[in-house]
């Protein structure tokens, strides 16, 4: 497995795999235009959190992404709400988008002393854990639909 970080001019391109994790948010808050039902459930990524929080994530950040040996692309995912809270991790490929709760802040009450401590977690294992396959899975690959994974801007309506 190879890892590329933000840094690495191989990001960006692989990153892209995945764009569709950012675009399922932002078909929820209705600033794309979609399905009028929303994204698709086996996408919803939104929906592996406590119901109370689904509302609270505002931004997604791809952060590392592996390709294994067979061409395969896994990638990280951020998901927050303001000032990072909540702060959910993601482990996302062909078969979908995946919580990491052991890495994921999920508390709207928690400390920044309690969120730097999970930050610091994920820095330390993620890429380990990357290395040693532990994110690797096979199966069927989640259909993406279009409009999910070339989106459309919502015109501003006044």
């Amino acid at each position: 497995m190879k890892i590329y970080t933000p840094e690495d001019r191989e990001f960006e391109a692989l990153i892209a795999v995945h764009a569709w994790f950012d675009h399922v948010l932002r078909a929820e808050r209705g600033e794309i235009l979609g399905d009028e039902n929303g994204a698709p459930d086996n996408l919803n990524w939104l929906r592996q959190l406590p119901v109370d929080l689904e509302l609270e994530i505002e931004e997604t950040d791809g952060s590392l992404v592996g390709v294994a040996e067979d061409g395969s692309v896994t990638s990280i995912w951020e998901a927050y709400g303001p000032d990072d809270l909540p702060w959910c991790v993601f482990v996302v490929d062909q078969c979908g988008a995946r919580l990491l709760p052991e890495y994921s802040v999920l508390d709207l009450d928690a400390t920044d002393g309690q969120l730097d401590v999970i930050l610091a977690k994920g820095a330390n294992e993620i890429p380990a854990r990357y290395l040693e396959g532990d994110f690797l899975r096979t199966g069927d690959a989640v259909e993406i639909p279009d409009w999910v994974l070339h989106p459309v801007d919502r015109p501003d309506q006044d």
